[in-house]
């Protein structure tokens, strides 16, 4: 938590690995039916996730799990927003990359600069419910660092 996209980056490429793209991270949350939460359609509460400052700091990965998708990923909502590698725009309420997702058309730049908002996703442990479903997108400028703001190593085969 508290780190930038470039740090968040830099570990990633350390530890052999990359943040996801935006639609990875979609589909992870979401699964193969399009759910609303990464468990499902219900409603999040305080056994699935931590939001709405149920626990007011961000907690071990894997003490929600029933908030875990049926693949056995864990606090993808709640928590703490993870960065991805796709870009926003330059642009705060307007993006620049819009749905649908199209990976040409330069949204996965990793060169784009600090004057290039990216996107996070999953909403943090301050959220309001509505905040902390599996499409909610945000953005942030990639220098920024904040309690809510994490990421996740993606290793490929």
């Amino acid at each position: 938590m508290g780190v930038s996209w470039y740090e968040a980056l830099a570990y990633c490429r350390w530890a052999g690995g990359t943040l996801r793209s935006e639609p990875e991270w979609e589909r992870a949350a979401r699964g193969t039916d399009g759910w609303m939460f990464p468990w499902g359609n219900e409603l999040p509460d305080p056994t699935r996730c931590n939001h709405a400052m149920n626990v007011a700091r961000p907690t071990p990965v894997g003490i929600y799990p029933q908030g875990a998708t049926p693949e056995g990923v864990h606090d993808l909502a709640g928590n703490v927003s993870e960065w991805t590698r796709s870009l926003w725009g330059t642009q705060p309420e307007s993006p620049d990359f819009r749905y649908p997702y199209d990976a040409g058309d330069g949204r996965e730049d990793l060169e784009a600069g600090e004057n290039v908002r990216r996107v996070l996703r999953g909403a943090g442990f301050r959220s309001n419910p509505e905040y902390v479903r599996s499409a909610y997108r945000q953005r942030h400028n990639p220098v920024g660092r904040g309690r809510v703001m994490g990421f996740r190593v993606v290793v490929r085969p």
